[in-house]
């Protein structure tokens, strides 16, 4: 499969507290309302996703003062309370077999970053397909930046910040997530679902990647892959205030091409 014979949907998930600290701290309704050197954050995603080949549809799911801002080509849902029902609005919006979800908090996501992660999704023939970024490569792009980091034998990777999946293995995921995020606070009750010779493995940094992507495929019960990726800016987000200094103190030179 290649990008000349997929069409891709893409949700952006906007939703969280109308009271969120970071947007309060700006003055706006919501963080993607956040400017960043004269762009809000919602707009710069979009555009990324606008300007890549493939992308069929855009799908924001978020409150109203955000959804007024987004251009008519853009599909806009009014979010609900928790996340899944956010993802599960957004899926049943979807119209195409294979879908982006992403968040609305990455400034400097670009086009040709968004085109070499589906490129490389696609290629994998996977049902699920998850971006990680080398720990040299993010700090080198990001100096400074606080990320949280797996090592595996192969290299200490974080985590990208978009899924790209098939439209119904990942609809048929939405109890698993809904479980994962209710335990996200339990270490224990974690473990058990992944299982302690895995979190041990993880913890003692014996696993590699095979190992990584072999639990989580038992697990959700289809191809899931974990794709290494060489465009740091998958990797940054902005959800604390460190985040948003950083994201405003380099925004001349991300926005110059740095």
């Amino acid at each position: 499969m290649t990008m000349t014979d997929k069409e891709v949907s893409v949700i952006i998930l906007a939703g969280g507290k109308p009271e969120d600290p970071l947007a309060q701290s700006q003055a706006v309704a919501h963080p993607c309302l956040i400017e960043i050197n004269g762009k809000t954050m919602i707009s710069r995603i979009v555009e990324a996703f606008s300007k890549t080949p493939g992308i069929a549809e855009i799908i924001v799911i978020s409150f109203p003062a955000v959804l007024a801002t987004l251009p008519p080509q853009v599909k806009g849902l009014e979010a609900k309370g928790r996340a899944v029902e956010n993802l599960a609005l957004g899926l049943a919006a979807c119209t195409k077999e294979w879908l982006i979800a992403a968040p609305a908090d990455m400034p400097w996501l670009t086009a040709p970053a968004v085109t070499a992660f589906l490129e490389g999704a696609l290629a994998t023939g996977a049902d699920l397909v998850y971006p990680i970024v080398a720990r040299p490569l993010y700090e080198a792009k990001f100096p400074g930046g606080r990320r949280t980091y797996v090592t595996l034998r192969e290299d200490t990777f974080t985590g990208g910040n978009l899924a790209f999946a098939r439209h119904a293995f990942l609809q048929a995921q939405l109890p698993m997530i809904e479980r994962l995020f209710e335990l996200r606070k339990n270490p224990l009750a974690l473990a058990r679902l992944l299982g302690f010779g895995f979190v041990l493995g993880l913890l003692l940094k014996r696993l590699d990647l095979p190992a990584l992507e072999a639990r989580a495929s038992q697990i959700t019960g289809g191809r899931t892959v974990a794709l290494p990726v060489m465009h740091a800016e998958l990797g940054f987000d902005i959800d604390k205030a460190e985040d948003l200094e950083m994201a405003l103190r380099i925004a001349p030179q991300m926005d110059a091409g740095g």
